[in-house]
């Protein structure tokens, strides 16, 4: 079947030993790691990036294991199939590999790319409790580091000595930093979950102690991974095919926080790695444009008090917000902003 679906050719940019196959979508697999890519464009974009898919398909796969904290240990029991990673520790590990590229092939310094420039350092890590927990020996205090996933990078990559200068541990964890305090959180959607429902549906029909409950019943193990079913195993898979997952934009990047903004993300209208940025106030020229790093609430639940405002900022973002609004909170107390 795969033979029939799949067009074997060989790649036009990069390694000529790289080979890829083209379906009868127009989708692109790579025949080396099986990264699967939209079009031959989508496919030529992530070579000039990053000079291979394979790199980036190896890392992905072996990052649930590198970052355990120093109280656990690989054995999740039988019904755990990964270990989660945070976010930015995800998103910083592959623009690590794309800056790691960037060094090699190009003239200009890392500090030209505009990620570089956003908010956030190597020492709000600690804060931001990103990486591997570990107790220091000395005074028994928690810290968060990346080194074990360093150590792998440079592995990975084959970093010489002098590489490892600017592509260094620090480089990584204000990556992580930039990450988490300029991200933009994102949830995919599941094409699983249609299915499943649909085999639970029609397992329901013949009533549950019937031939055909338990031949559904059987089909959707089979389809889930396992030998049998098990509670909350929907939830399990949908966190495993639904991923919550960060991007940065330098758009939002650049715009700074208001309490009581003048525009917001459109995230719905994500399509194509784009997002909107819309203005829901008149703003005069010269104006900066400012949006909102959290919910601020809404008439239904209630508008969300100053307190619970600091308390996200400070926690997620590590600043103390002095809009207008967090200033004059009274005056708000009858006019909400959004």
């Amino acid at each position: 079947k795969t033979k029939k679906i799949f067009d074997k050719k060989k790649s036009h940019i990069g390694d000529d030993k790289t080979t890829t196959r083209e379906d009868l979508h127009g989708r692109i697999q790579c025949c080396s790691c099986n990264a699967l890519f939209c079009s031959q464009a989508c496919y030529s974009k992530k070579l000039h990036q990053f000079g291979s898919c394979c790199l980036e398909t190896k890392l992905l796969k072996d990052l649930p294991t590198l970052l355990l904290d120093d109280d656990e240990d690989e054995d999740y029991g039988e019904h755990t199939t990964r270990i989660n990673v945070q976010a930015p520790v995800v998103l910083a590990a592959v623009l690590f590999l794309q800056l790691a590229h960037h060094f090699r092939t190009n003239d200009q310094p890392l500090e030209a790319h505009w990620f570089q420039r956003a908010c956030g350092i190597a020492e709000d890590l600690q804060r931001l409790e990103l990486g591997k927990r570990c107790i220091d020996q000395q005074d028994q205090q928690v810290r968060y580091t990346l080194q074990p996933l360093y150590e792998y990078m440079v592995g990975l990559l084959s970093l010489e000595d002098d590489e490892q200068i600017p592509l260094s541990l620090e480089l990584l964890h204000s990556l992580a930093s930039k990450a988490a305090r300029n991200g933009f959180g994102l949830r995919t959607q599941s094409p699983f979950k249609p299915y499943y429902t649909g085999l639970l549906r029609k397992a329901n029909y013949g009533g549950r102690e019937s031939a055909k409950h338990s031949e559904h019943m059987q089909k959707l193990a089979a389809a889930l991974g396992k030998d049998r079913l098990y509670r909350g195993m929907d939830r399990e898979i949908e966190s495993l095919v639904a991923p919550e997952i960060i991007a940065l934009f330098p758009l939002t990047t650049y715009c700074n926080h208001s309490c009581s903004p003048n525009a917001q993300v459109r995230s719905q209208e994500f399509v194509d790695a784009h997002i909107d940025v819309v203005a829901i106030k008149d703003i005069a020229i010269g104006n900066e444009v400012c949006i909102s790093y959290i919910g601020l609430g809404d008439l239904r639940w209630g508008w969300r008090s100053k307190f619970q405002r600091q308390k996200e900022l400070q926690g997620r973002y590590l600043f103390h917000c002095e809009c207008d609004r967090c200033m004059n909170e009274e005056d708000y107390r009858t006019a909400p902003t959004l």
